[in-house]
């Protein structure tokens, strides 16, 4: 039983219900951990999850890698993955098995943030993805109604939290990330002027210095390895020197 606690995607890697099957019985397979073919055990409680290849293989570049390395060692049916803790790999997880319905849980700038990172790491693209849409959503459904009374909104802090995105990606996914900052500039350009007293009364010098900013955290970083994905310090940044 399932413990509690690629480059762009290309045609093999697309997610659809015909190469999903149905997605309850799925979630089902990973809540029971029936005909699984592999333990993954994660974080530093080492929570363990009784899992199948063939589905968490086809979602994670990373997952594959090590898969096809254990494969040549008989006997092999175990993964560690210290670096992602317990909690958010079952999110992950469900995503694998259940689809965007798991994206539900984000509810919050920190698990937004710590989902995207941890997609990072295991390299994969297509979560990263949905992870954009599903905030790009969320921040215009935010700036629509954050007049109403009694409305709380989902990102507290869109302006950190799409920088610290930003930062925390890959030259490569600066394409992906277009939709987060088209939305940001659509909403902060339209927002009324007494809104800003710092000169910019439509924000888009704050949001061009917001994209650079971040940006250049992502060269600062690319001093880090990138060729070696299992490094423990793969979501540390370097501190820059002085």
């Amino acid at each position: 039983m399932s413990s509690p606690g690629t480059a762009s995607p290309g045609a093999k890697r697309q997610r659809t219900d015909c190469n999903r099957g149905d997605g309850k019985t799925f979630i089902e397979l990973l809540n029971s951990g029936a005909m699984s073919d592999i333990i993954v055990t994660v974080g530093p409680e080492k929570d363990f999850f009784e899992l199948h290849k063939n589905i968490i293989t086809l979602q994670s570049n990373l997952l594959e890698t090590l898969c096809s390395e254990g494969s040549k060692k008989p006997g092999t049916t175990e993964l560690i993955l210290p670096q992602v803790d317990g909690h958010t790999f079952r999110i992950i997880l469900e995503w694998m098995y259940d689809g965007k319905r798991a994206l539900r849980q984000l509810d919050n700038d920190e698990k937004f943030l710590t989902i995207y990172k941890a997609a990072d790491f295991l390299d994969m693209p297509q979560l990263k993805i949905d992870i954009i849409g599903l905030l790009s959503h969320m921040i215009a459904i935010d700036f629509k109604q954050q007049n109403d009374p009694g409305y709380v909104r989902i990102v507290a802090s869109p302006k950190e939290l799409v920088r610290k995105i930003g930062s925390s990606s890959h030259l490569r996914d600066w394409e992906a990330l277009k939709p987060l900052f088209g939305v940001m500039v659509k909403e902060y350009t339209t927002s009324p002027k007494d809104e800003f007293k710092d000169g910019d009364p439509n924000g888009k010098e704050l949001m061009l210095a917001l994209a650079i900013d971040a940006l250049e955290e992502e060269r600062l970083a690319r001093a880090r390895c990138t060729s070696c994905i299992l490094c423990p310090d793969h979501y540390q940044r370097p501190k820059e020197k002085t």
